[in-house]
């Protein structure tokens, strides 16, 4: 059973909102429920539409998108976050990780990366560098699941 993903787009470019509602219009299971403007409307929204998945920005008047990610996965723990940024900067990936979202995509490689990530959010908690090479994203898969207590590190080498 084949089952739709409900999304929510928060960022506060009216543009980029539809441009993202654009890439995933043909896209057979994901619907688009709804969309904010900044972290406090997406609080809201989210409480309202119950989505399964965020797709959020983090610089944004009123309150960023860190600290609704926080607030939205204090709430809702299952929902999926993914962060959409301008902003490659490790210290925002480093807090999205402490707030418990589930990956992040610069905005520059948005076309290439969505429809993939989110489909590998289908498969996995998380996904951090979606253009990693494949020896760079196992790295990253086993410290995921390491950091989550799902694998003990001393048993990667072995051979589980």
């Amino acid at each position: 059973m084949h089952t739709t993903l409900r999304t929510l787009i928060v960022d506060d470019d009216p543009r980029f909102r539809q441009r993202v509602r654009d890439l995933l219009a043909p896209e057979p299971g994901i619907t688009v429920v709804g969309e904010a403007v900044d972290g406090m409307d997406a609080i809201a929204k989210a409480r309202e539409l119950e989505p399964d998945l965020i797709l959020l920005d983090i610089r944004m008047p009123g309150m960023n998108g860190l600290d609704a990610a926080r607030q939205l996965k204090t709430e809702r723990p299952e929902v999926k976050i993914l962060i959409l940024s301008l902003y490659d900067l490790e210290e925002y990936r480093s807090i999205a990780r402490a707030n418990g979202v589930n990956g992040y995509i610069v905005k520059h490689s948005l076309v290439e990366e969505l429809l993939p990530v989110i489909h590998g959010l289908e498969r996995t908690r998380q996904i951090w560098n979606p253009s990693a090479t494949p020896m760079e994203a196992t790295v990253n898969w086993l410290g995921d699941l390491a950091s989550t207590g799902e694998l003990d590190p001393d048993q990667v080498g072995s051979g589980l």
